[in-house]
């Protein structure tokens, strides 16, 4: 579709309700919302953890940004964390079993990078 000024503008589908759709369902460790038309609200969902993040919710946080960017319906993300706490940041239990794996580390340190460069993106 052309805008006025010629510049193509992309078609975003009308979103009825709130709920969303089923490429979201993997993330177990993760909670989605549409709050208003185009803009998502991902919540860290381990409210009696502070949500720390262990394994599972660092390698699901290192790709629902690329699965975010491929909703056409998502023009803003707003993140958030369940409770009282949006983070306490890393679960210390994960990071002492870390100490001494290299492989572990070189990986863990793959995907923080894919959260920072995925969600920048």
């Amino acid at each position: 579709m052309q805008g006025l000024t010629g510049i193509s503008l992309r078609r975003v589908p009308d979103v009825t309700d709130n709920s969303p759709d089923d490429r979201y369902a993997a993330y177990t460790h993760l909670r989605f919302e549409r709050p208003g038309d185009g803009v998502l609200l991902v919540t860290l969902d381990d409210p009696d953890r502070l949500n720390a993040t262990g394994a599972d919710m660092h390698l699901q946080l290192s790709r629902v940004f690329r699965t975010i960017d491929d909703d056409p319906s998502v023009r803003a993300v707003v993140v958030t964390g369940a409770g009282r706490a949006f983070s306490a940041g890393g679960d210390l239990d994960w990071i002492a079993e870390q100490v001494g794996d290299y492989a572990q580390t070189i990986r863990v340190m793959k995907e923080a990078g894919d959260i920072v460069r995925t969600m920048i993106d």
